[in-house]
């Protein structure tokens, strides 16, 4: 059963529109542009031509464009659109062809699809097909990208084979095809916010690669001259290293940009506590503190302050009452005594003024001797009497 429907429709679903397509395309663009200077009467082959955008592109340049499909359905697509497309084995169809019958040669996106020994013979007809300085361009699923090696790669159930590029350019340098050289191109396009997230180290990278290269020729200057139109103004995308160093360029000056600002707010927050420990070590905040703490405890222990405070201020109330009464007898005892001496400076006592005499100094000492504050008090009132 022929399924040649259903693999157009499936490159409808999945490749993309004809002008989603057209819009890849553009990478090629200056170097048509060299080829059509180089070659001003070109002829093109392309080896599996799906639904022709590239052929009416070129076409559309005046380049004598010719495609080979054994899609059926795709053969017969591009007959409809008036491109030249022969039906039929792509290696069989170039075996028909004439040596250095064409000035470029192309294959997109066919190259995954065989093995590698018939790649190798792909190679090895196209060299004897293009003129010397003919230009070859081969484009694949670039395996350097991890989402199209890992997973899109197997969504077409024809892919057979994985292409690393640096193989085929080896390949072609076998072929002695003289100069090779592969541009990865058709990056994931993603937007300015999501250019430095972690994703995009999955998919960022390009999708494609494009490997040419050129016959020698001994009158032609390099197809890769950097100092070329073509050469200068293509839009080379980026591999996954340099997609992860992006990344950690970013990553890095993120870091240095947050630890900035939290060093600023360290160098803010330790001003900030320098202010509150001067106002919290203040005086008038110190005796707050203190203030609020002795009414706390008031208001928590009431009755533990009232029974110890109780007992101090009965024992005061007692000595006060003693002290009153013993300054109350010594003022009077001062008294009589002074007076009694300067009345009769040099009269002697009686004896029973003398008896009084003892009996009161009895009272005193026995009075005062009975506490050992009360001693103190008579000591210092002795000590004073004597000074004067």
């Amino acid at each position: 059963m022929n399924y040649s429907e259903f693999y157009l429709a499936f490159e409808n679903k999945f490749r993309g529109s004809s002008e989603s397509l057209n819009h890849k395309l553009i990478f090629y663009d200056g170097l048509l542009n060299e080829i059509l200077y180089r070659f001003p009467k070109c002829s093109l082959l392309d080896i599996g031509s799906g639904r022709g955008e590239w052929l009416l592109k070129c076409q559309q340049l005046g380049i004598q464009s010719t495609g080979i499909d054994n899609n059926l359905s795709m053969y017969k697509y591009c007959v409809e659109k008036g491109l030249n497309v022969v039906h039929g084995d792509a290696l069989k169809v170039l075996k028909t062809f004439k040596d250095n019958s064409f000035q470029l040669i192309t294959s997109f996106h066919f190259i995954e699809h065989i093995s590698f020994e018939l790649i190798l013979e792909v190679l090895e007809q196209s060299k004897r097909l293009l003129v010397p300085g003919g230009v070859l361009i081969l484009e694949t699923p670039s395996i350097d990208n991890l989402l199209v090696s890992s997973k899109n790669f197997y969504l077409d159930p024809t892919h057979t084979t994985h292409i690393h590029p640096e193989a085929i350019k080896f390949a072609l340098d076998y072929f002695d095809f003289g100069e090779s050289n592969y541009f990865l191109l058709n990056s994931a396009q993603t937007s300015k916010s999501k250019k430095n997230e972690l994703s995009n180290l999955f998919f960022g990278a390009a999708q494609d690669v494009a490997i040419i290269s050129r016959l020698n020729h001994s009158t032609d200057q390099s197809l890769f001259d950097e100092n070329s139109d073509w050469f200068k103004s293509i839009n080379i995308g980026k591999n996954t290293f340099e997609i992860i160093a992006d990344y950690d360029k970013q990553y890095q000056t993120n870091y240095n940009e947050i630890n900035h600002q939290l060093n600023l707010l360290r160098s803010q927050l330790d001003y900030l506590m320098s202010i509150y420990n001067r106002i919290s070590n203040s005086l008038p905040l110190k005796s707050y503190r203190k203030l609020k703490g002795i009414i706390n405890f008031l208001k928590v222990h009431p009755f533990r302050i009232a029974k110890l405070s109780l007992p101090f201020i009965l024992r005061i109330h007692f000595l006060k009452s003693i002290y009153s009464r013993l300054f109350s007898i010594l003022f009077t005892i001062k008294s009589q005594y002074l007076f009694k001496l300067k009345r009769y400076p040099f009269k002697r006592s009686t004896s029973k003024e003398k008896s009084d005499i003892n009996q009161n100094e009895s009272k005193l000492l026995k009075l005062f001797n009975s506490n050992l504050r009360s001693r103190d008090i008579l000591s210092d009132i002795n000590i004073k009497l004597k000074g004067k």
